[in-house]
């Protein structure tokens, strides 16, 4: 979940954005600082789903499709633009939307400037001593310390040193859950849990992964081997399964399997045509892509 917005108020009155749009906007702004990215005809895109958007800022919406439709407002708005791929959509700032939080920026450059002029209009001469003794001033110091807003501090999880949430214990446990298994937090899955979060993931990330995969190979022979940590959590995979979130489930054939779904005998024992051949072929490259 994101845990503070940065809302430019004043460009979103000059943009004419609700507040929704301005949430959302405010989300999709920072995209650059942590999502893939796509080079689109010299354009850079940023690959995010609805599900993420869902995660991520719950007090916007729980239905991925008003956090599309809200994407689609901002395309109206002038300040993204939109495309994607057959797996997940993709966003572009556009250069007025690059123009949100300048002013403060600006703002701030500013009152640097002024800072700086009149310390040279009024410079402290070499030897002249506080009227204020050092004593007092560090008992001032420690009675009323300069910061003491703490609405924009990052509280740090006691266990990670670093800051990142320890959340691999959760994950496994979930995917034991969903799965019915019954791995143990060891260091080979903790460490790739861990490796995920400092890219940026989060528990709601594992989870919907964990939800989809188990949706998909539960029930299937073949694939229930790799509901894992090995293999949901590797860096490669892990990011192609989040990528899958935006993108309808594969539908199910005749068998009761998932397209993509199969055992080769099935075909080489019973003689089957040319485009059972095909979709078996389809399936080396979904095992290729997926485990």
């Amino acid at each position: 979940m994101q845990f503070t917005l940065l809302v430019d108020q004043q460009a979103s009155l000059e943009w004419e954005l609700n507040t929704q749009q301005a949430i959302l906007f405010s989300f999709v702004h920072q995209l650059p600082t942590w999502a893939g990215h796509v080079n689109k005809n010299g354009d850079i895109f940023y690959a995010i789903s609805k599900q993420k958007i869902v995660d991520e800022l719950p007090i916007l919406t729980d239905k991925p499709d008003t956090a599309y439709r809200l994407l689609r407002q901002l395309q109206e708005k002038g300040v993204v633009e939109l495309s994607s791929t057959s797996k997940i959509t993709l966003v572009r700032i556009t250069k007025k939307g690059k123009r949100w939080n300048m002013k403060e920026e600006k703002a701030a450059a500013h009152a640097h400037k002024s800072a700086s002029t009149t310390s040279e209009k009024y410079p402290i001469k070499g030897g002249e001593i506080s009227d204020q003794p050092r004593k007092n001033i560090r008992q001032t110091s420690d009675k009323s310390p300069t910061n003491q807003c703490t609405s924009n501090q990052v509280t740090r999880d006691p266990k990670d040193s670093v800051g990142q949430p320890d959340f691999a214990a959760d994950a496994i446990a979930y995917l034991n859950l969903k799965a019915g298994r019954n791995f143990k937090s060891v260091p080979s899955s903790t460490k790739l849990i861990h490796a995920r979060s400092k890219e940026g993931a989060t528990l709601a990330d594992f989870k919907a992964v964990i939800d989809r995969k188990c949706a998909e190979w539960l029930g299937d022979q073949n694939r229930e081997q790799y509901l894992r940590p090995a293999t949901l959590f590797n860096a490669e995979k892990f990011n192609n399964y989040l990528g899958q979130l935006g993108a309808p489930m594969p539908a199910a054939n005749s068998n009761g399997q998932r397209n993509g779904d199969g055992n080769a005998e099935n075909w080489t024992s019973s003689g089957h045509s040319d485009s059972e051949l095909t979709r078996q072929l389809t399936d080396l490259e979904y095992a290729r892509d997926n485990f």
